[in-house]
């Protein structure tokens, strides 16, 4: 059963929001009485607020493994965590965090922190990505993610415009259809940075690997997020050896370490500008040194394969209770 599969009236958080529930559990369970789901073993649920599933699985008497992405806590993601964490009691189920901090937030300290895999080989700097770092004529800045409020890129962008040095300003990320008025927040502000001599760029939605060539030839990353569970793209800018700016959100204090980049104790102008003029007089040779670290600092339960073979013994374990083995 995947998402193309329900209803989405994207109504989240109002009342009409229990209509949509209710028609997904409905559209569930006809899905699974559609096919022989006497044979299902196990049923993945992704998100702590996608509480349609869970109502379904309980109805059918399906075991459940529940993902949790979030580490923000409003009150509707709150009431339906409590409500889900009711409806597995006494299932069989097994809960999976991308940090300790998801795990906490959401009062399941027996859940599997599992973090988002790196691949080491795939973000690796090559020679001439790291050469053309250092021909860069203004100090290149990324940040990247879906242009909605709770990434902050307005905030990096009044930070950018209290800076004494002209700098080139790459974000990669699409405008979301829910989010229209604050992509054109960020692009007047933008239109207003060009003024001053700054370069911005919007990259709008693009592959992985352009996301890597964009990270790859910049000086800085800047994190400016409000609100993230287990940032991914933070892990693969430290494989590509880029020094780091971060909000203190997930687990991401936890990842980077010490001495490989710099968190920021508020997320405001103030503070970002800041941390990229103490990256800016690190020089070249100052900031690849740190980017090494970084790079040095990721740990082994960020490993593809780690993370995989984790997640395999939990499905066998899940398989074995439903006497179905892997």
């Amino acid at each position: 059963v995947c998402s193309s599969d329900l209803f989405r009236l994207r109504h989240f958080g109002r009342v009409l929001y229990l209509v949509e529930v209710v028609l997904n559990v409905l559209r569930i369970i006809w899905l699974m009485r559609r096919v022989d789901f006497s044979r299902a073993s196990v049923f993945d649920v992704h998100g702590v607020g996608n509480i349609a599933p869970l109502i379904a699985l309980r109805i059918l008497g399906l075991p459940v493994i529940w993902h949790f992405h979030e580490a923000n806590v409003g009150p509707t993601i709150e009431g339906l965590g409590v409500l889900g964490r009711r409806l597995i009691r006494n299932r069989s189920h097994h809960i999976i965090a991308v940090s300790h901090r998801a795990a906490t937030v959401h009062q399941s300290p027996q859940a599997t922190v599992l973090y988002a895999p790196i691949d080491l080989e795939f973000w690796k700097l090559s020679d001439l990505e790291r050469a053309h770092r250092f021909s860069n004529i203004k100090l290149k800045i990324v940040s990247v993610g879906n242009l909605n409020p709770l990434k902050g890129f307005d905030i990096l962008l009044d930070a950018v415009a209290r800076l004494d040095v002209l700098v080139e300003l790459v974000i990669v990320g699409s405008v979301l259809d829910s989010h229209r008025a604050y992509g054109e927040l960020l692009f007047r502000k933008a239109n207003d940075l060009q003024f001053l001599g700054h370069s911005v760029r919007f990259t709008g939605w693009v592959e992985a690997s352009h996301v890597r060539s964009e990270i790859a030839t910049s000086n800085i990353f800047v994190l400016a997020s409000k609100s993230e569970a287990g940032p991914m793209v933070l892990y693969e800018a430290m494989a590509l050896e880029t020094v780091c700016i971060i909000s203190d959100v997930g687990d991401a204090r936890e990842v980077l370490g010490s001495g490989t980049g710099y968190v920021l104790q508020r997320m405001t102008p103030g503070w970002i500008v800041n941390a990229i003029k103490r990256a800016e007089m690190l020089g070249p040779a100052g900031r690849e040194q740190m980017g090494s670290r970084a790079r040095s600092a990721i740990k082994p339960e960020l490993f593809g394969r780690t993370i995989a073979d984790q997640h395999l013994d939990i499905y066998r374990k899940m398989l074995i209770l439903t006497r179905n083995p892997l």
